[in-house]
């Protein structure tokens, strides 16, 4: 299966064959704080940002594969995702654990109907022999060979077609978002018409300790003063740590005189993170129906099986 390297406005300039990863981790993360209700930000079809970041190997590409196996409790592979980024060091990062050195941004598009436990995954000649279950997961990420990645498919009856055609409405969604963000590059006064205040605008800027900001206005002096994340449906309180995490970088790596501004824009914030946002004074949210845009985000139907 190719997936085609696209720029920021959705032109193709190669194609490659993805590599394919596991990744693994605790209930802590794939479930609710009540311990018992799977986590609804890992839901394809929430209303929830799912662009946020996840420990990953270092040699991975943006447009890979992962399959996430749930280790201790369910002891199951559930989830496909999709990495929206390079990997990036996590080494200056105030969220990271002990241990995660990379992460990457991700969007998960397909929750399996047919998990796989561990035990369907011993007793298959073909997985049996993958190193990763060998080891008992004992990483967070590990390479999946294509043999085994071919069967993992088969075990989670999902076909190749299938899985095309959720990375084909995946990669529809990201352009939208950066439709928005180039019309708000192109024309600042979006911005300014809501309150903010900047000499000059800069995409996909690249903060040292935390990945790629959507946008960062500067001042005359090419000062950084506001730092700009894009959501599209509903922010959770991992899209407030995300652009706090910008904020944090870009503080750290310029030391300007005044505090830069952290704005989140999204459709909706949820209530974990309205309360994040209403505690932060240097934080705040900007409804994406308050700028008058020529784009808007459309909602695409997720889970038409072939």
């Amino acid at each position: 299966m190719l997936v085609m390297v696209m720029d920021a406005m959705g032109g193709t300039v190669a194609e490659r064959e993805p590599q394919h990863w596991v990744w693994v981790t605790g209930p802590e993360y794939y479930l609710e704080s009540d311990g018992v209700t799977e986590n609804r930000e890992l839901d394809p079809d929430s209303d929830y940002a799912t662009d946020n970041w996840w420990t990953c190997h270092r040699d991975t590409k943006k447009d890979d594969l992962v399959v996430l196996y749930r280790s201790t409790v369910a002891k199951d592979i559930k989830y496909l995702i999709r990495a929206t980024s390079d990997a990036y060091t996590l080494a200056d990062d105030p969220d990271a654990e002990p241990g995660w050195t990379w992460g990457c941004d991700f969007e998960v598009i397909e929750r399996f109907d047919h998990g796989i436990g561990i035990a369907e995954l011993r007793s298959d000649p073909i997985t049996a022999q993958w190193p990763a279950l060998r080891a008992a997961f004992v990483r967070s990420a590990w390479s999946v060979p294509q043999d085994v990645w071919d069967r993992l498919l088969q075990m989670a009856e999902v076909t190749s077609h299938h899985v095309a055609l959720q990375i084909r409405v995946s990669l529809q969604r990201a352009l939208k978002e950066a439709e928005i963000e180039e019309e708000l590059l192109t024309s600042p006064a979006l911005l300014r018409n809501v309150g903010l205040s900047f000499d000059h605008l800069r995409s996909q800027v690249k903060c040292r300790a935390s990945g790629f900001a959507d946008l960062v206005g500067y001042n005359r002096s090419d000062m950084p003063s506001v730092v700009i994340e894009l959501k599209r449906g509903r922010a959770s309180r991992d899209a407030v740590a995300q652009v706090l995490g910008y904020r944090a970088s870009l503080q750290k790596e310029y030391k300007p005189r005044r505090h830069v501004r952290a704005v989140l824009i999204a459709e909706a914030l949820d209530v974990r993170a309205g309360d994040l946002v209403a505690d932060h004074p240097y934080l705040e949210f900007i409804p994406l129906d308050d700028l008058d845009l020529r784009c808007r985000p459309a909602s695409v139907r997720r889970r038409a099986r072939s």
